[in-house]
């Protein structure tokens, strides 16, 4: 109950923006999982934005645009906390996708590989609108660009 009563304070402390998202953020991080599992890459690369190949390439926005984003990066993160599925940084940034270009949001999907040659091969994907990490984080240090989808 304590939990529960934690999760419910953090929502309630949220913009409305966020609050009004969180269903379907929640809703589209599983449709992403599921696209992610069952379909190759290129099936749904195109959706992603248009491809600028490896250039670290962020668009700017207006303050409101960057506001929004910050909502929409704060629900899709609200959102794959309370997923029953593994809503990886993939499916978060599929999502935010999603939400930013319904939003009219200019965005930057990245996906990256570690840096560290020691470590095993690790991916991730983030988003960015701006200076405004998205999804993801700021991943810039750790991780080498092999592809940006840029879109609004």
């Amino acid at each position: 109950m304590n939990r529960f009563r934690r999760k419910f304070n953090t929502f309630a402390r949220q913009s409305r923006l966020t609050q009004m998202l969180l269903v379907p953020a929640w809703c589209l991080t599983g449709l992403a999982r599921l696209a992610v599992l069952i379909l190759p890459f290129r099936w749904y690369a195109a959706g992603l934005g248009r491809y600028a190949g490896v250039s670290a390439v962020i668009p700017l926005a207006d303050a409101r645009q960057y506001a929004t984003a910050l909502s929409i990066g704060r629900s899709v993160r609200m959102a794959a906390t309370v997923a029953p599925w593994q809503a990886n940084c993939q499916a978060q940034a599929i999502a935010a996708r999603c939400l930013l270009g319904l939003f009219g949001v200019p965005y930057a999907v990245f996906y990256g590989v570690a840096n560290a040659p020691e470590q095993a091969m690790q991916a991730h994907a983030w988003v960015c609108c701006g200076p405004v990490p998205v999804t993801g984080g700021y991943a810039f240090d750790e991780f080498t660009v092999v592809a940006v989808f840029v879109g609004a």
